[in-house]
């Protein structure tokens, strides 16, 4: 499970450093994927629990996913421009990583507070639902 989060920069190549703890608890050996998501930050992983989407919905989200290549043996991987420039505030190399369970997140730091808030009432809201 990826918890926690922790801010780390990107270089000149627009690669960014993935956490140690998160390269060992993903399955790299596996096709992951990265998407903007709606809240506002790109979210990492595996292909295989995202292959159930419709044919219709992927024709619309396609410009906003691509293939999340391997981490290098450093642990830097490129993070696609057009998704980077959906997340990066200008003239800042520092981006948020954050562990989602199954999956990780990647924003700037500056959004890192919003999406916060975005999660705690999406959880209160589920916490309302009966069971």
């Amino acid at each position: 499970m990826l918890l926690g989060q922790s801010i780390h920069k990107t270089d000149s190549k627009n690669r960014l450093s993935i956490p140690a703890r998160i390269r060992n608890t993903s399955d790299f050996t596996k096709q992951h994927y990265i998407r903007y998501h709606e809240m506002g930050f790109l979210e990492v992983g595996q292909l295989e629990d995202f292959e159930d989407l419709n044919d219709t919905f992927m024709a619309y989200a396609a410009p906003f996913y691509d293939i999340f290549k391997t981490p290098d043996a450093s642990g830097r991987v490129v993070i696609p421009e057009h998704l980077m420039s959906m997340i990066r505030d200008t003239g800042d190399d520092s981006l948020m990583i954050f562990g989602r369970g199954k999956t990780f997140g990647i924003c700037s730091p500056r959004q890192w507070p919003s999406i916060q808030e975005q999660f705690k009432q999406k959880i209160q809201k589920l916490s309302r639902q009966p069971e």
